[in-house]
C-alpha cells in the first residue's frame, strides 16, 4: 500500500478510544505508557483515558458504564475478564500480581529476572546468596524462582526471606506498607541479614526492597557492597540512585512491554481473535552501580578503608587521610591493599571518582566544570585525562551515549510457563 493509499483510508478515520490502567506512580509505569503513547502517535488516532488513581485490585465502577473500543489494564481482578466478555471491548491484560485472568497477557519474563540477576552475582564470584521480596506476589515469587534455580544450577544454595504476607487489597498505600509491614520486620530482617555466610550477594525483588535492605545492613555494621551485596530486580533509576551506595539493577523492558501492548489491542480492536495469548518480554540487562562493584576482603581494615573512600572520594581525599581513618601508617595501608585488592589507595580513590561522575554525567545537566568539582577532581582537566584513561572516552562523549549495558550482564531470554508458586516457596 502507498502513502496516499493509505492517506485516503485514513481520513476521517474515528479517534479509538482506550483506556489505560497504568501506575504513574513508579518508572516502570510510566516507561510503560511511553511504549503506549509512542503506539498511538505512530498508528493512532487513540484518545486515551488515564485513570490515575486506580486501585490495582479493583474494578472501576465507572468502567461498567464505559463504551470505548478497548483497555490496556494493570488491574489484578477477575472481573476484567467479566467486563470484557460481556461488552466485547477487548482488554490487554498487564496484571503481574496473580495468575492469568483469561485475558490476552504480555509480561515482564521474571524468571529470566531472577536468573539475570544471580548470573551477575555468579560472575563476581560469590557462593553465598539470598533473596527478599514480598510474599504472595506473582511477580517476586517467580523472580525468586528464577533466582534460587539458577543458583542452585551453578552448585550454590539460597537462603529466602520469608517476609510477612502482604495484602494489598486491604492497604493499596506504599507509605501505610512502608511504615506498617516494613516496620515490623525490621528485627526479622537484621536477625536474617547477621545469620547469612559472608560475603553474600542478595537479590531484593525490587528497587524500595533493596532500599530497606541497605538500611537493615547499615543499622547491623554490614558494610555494602564490600560484606553484603544488593542487586534489586527492577531499575527504579531515582530510588536506586539517590542512595549512598547507589543499587544495580535488572532493566526491565518496560517501552516495548507498552507498544506491544498497544500493538496488540489495536490488533483486537481490528477484529482479530487473539485467543489465548502470553508473551514473555525478557529484561534487557543490567545497570551495574555500586551495590556490586565488589572486593570481597576479610580483613577488617581494609572493609573500613574502602568505606571511608566510597564516602568521601568526593572530597578529593588523599591516601595519608584513608591511613588515618584507619589508624595505619600508608605503608602499611599501601601494602594491605596490594595483598587484598591487588592495588593501589589511590587507584582506588580514583575508581571511586569516575564512578561519580559518571552518574552526575547520566542523571544530572551539570557542567562539566561543575561536575569536576562534585567528584572530587576539583578541575575540569583532571576529570577528563581521568575519565579518559579508565573509560577510553572523554566524560562529554561518555553523556551523549545511551547507557549501555555491558555484554557480560546480559543473560540470555529464559522462557518458561507462567505459573503460581505456593506461597511457602516464596520470598
Amino acid at each position: 500500500m502507498n502513502i496516499s493509499t493509505q492517506a485516503r483510508q485514513n481520513k476521517g478515520r474515528q479517534a479509538k478510544k482506550v483506556a489505560v490502567f497504568v501506575s504513574l506512580a513508579n518508572a516502570y509505569g510510566r516507561e510503560v505508557l511511553q511504549g503506549i503513547t509512542q503506539y498511538a502517535k505512530e498508528n493512532g488516532p487513540w484518545r486515551i483515558h488515564l485513570d490515575y488513581e486506580f486501585s490495582r485490585w479493583q474494578f472501576p465502577p465507572w468502567l461498567r458504564h464505559w463504551r470505548g473500543d478497548g483497555i490496556i489494564s494493570r488491574i489484578s481482578s477477575e472481573e476484567m475478564y467479566d467486563f470484557s466478555r460481556k461488552t466485547g471491548i477487548p482488554v490487554i491484560d498487564l496484571n503481574e500480581r496473580v495468575p492469568s485472568l483469561g485475558l490476552p497477557l504480555l509480561y515482564n519474563d521474571q524468571v529470566a529476572v531472577g536468573r539475570m540477576a544471580a548470573e551477575h552475582l555468579l560472575e563476581r564470584d560469590y557462593s553465598e546468596f539470598g533473596y527478599i521480596g514480598q510474599q504472595g506476589y506473582l511477580w517476586s515469587d517467580e523472580r525468586c524462582r528464577g533466582f534460587c534455580d539458577r543458583i542452585r544450577e551453578s552448585g550454590g544454595t539460597c537462603s529466602v526471606f520469608k517476609g510477612l504476607r502482604f495484602d494489598d487489597r486491604i492497604v493499596d498505600n506504599r507509605f501505610e506498607y512502608r511504615n506498617s509491614t516494613w516496620e515490623r520486620e525490621r528485627p526479622r530482617i537484621q536477625a536474617w541479614i547477621r545469620a547469612l555466610p559472608k560475603p553474600v550477594g542478595i537479590l531484593a525483588c525490587n528497587s524500595f526492597r533493596a532500599i530497606q535492605l541497605l538500611e537493615e545492613a547499615e543499622a547491623v555494621h554490614l558494610s555494602v557492597p564490600e560484606v553484603v551485596a544488593i542487586i534489586s530486580g527492577d531499575n527504579e533509576e531515582i530510588a536506586c540512585e539517590m542512595v549512598s551506595p547507589t543499587i544495580s539493577g535488572v532493566i526491565l523492558n518496560s517501552k516495548e512491554i507498552g507498544y506491544r501492548a498497544a500493538e496488540l489491542l489495536a490488533r483486537a480492536m481490528n477484529g482479530e481473535e487473539l485467543g489465548h495469548y502470553e508473551r514473555y518480554i525478557p529484561p534487557l540487562g543490567i545497570a551495574v552501580r555500586t551495590s556490586t562493584q565488589v572486593y570481597k576482603v576479610a580483613h577488617p581494615v581494609i572493609q573500613q578503608a574502602l568505606e571511608f573512600i566510597r564516602e568521601n572520594a568526593r572530597y578529593d581525599i588523599s591516601v595519608p587521610d584513608v591511613a588515618a581513618c584507619v589508624d595505619l601508617s600508608t605503608t602499611k595501608l599501601q601494602r594491605l591493599f596490594r595483598v587484598e585488592l591487588n592495588k593501589t589507595v589511590l587507584e582506588q580513590i580514583l575508581n571511586e571518582k569516575i564512578e561519580i561522575a559518571k552518574i552526575l554525567l547520566r542523571t544530572t545537566n551539570l557542567s562539566i566544570e561543575e561536575i569536576a568539582i562534585k567528584s572530587g577532581f576539583n578541575h575540569p582537566q583532571r576529570l577528563s585525562e581521568a575519565f579518559v584513561r579508565k573509560t577510553g572516552i572523554r566524560p562529554g562523549k561518555f553523556r551523549k551515549q545511551p547507557h549501555l549495558v555491558p555484554e557480560s550482564d546480559v543473560a540470555p531470554p529464559h522462557k518458561e510457563k507462567r505459573t503460581h508458586l505456593d506461597s511457602k516457596d516464596a520470598g
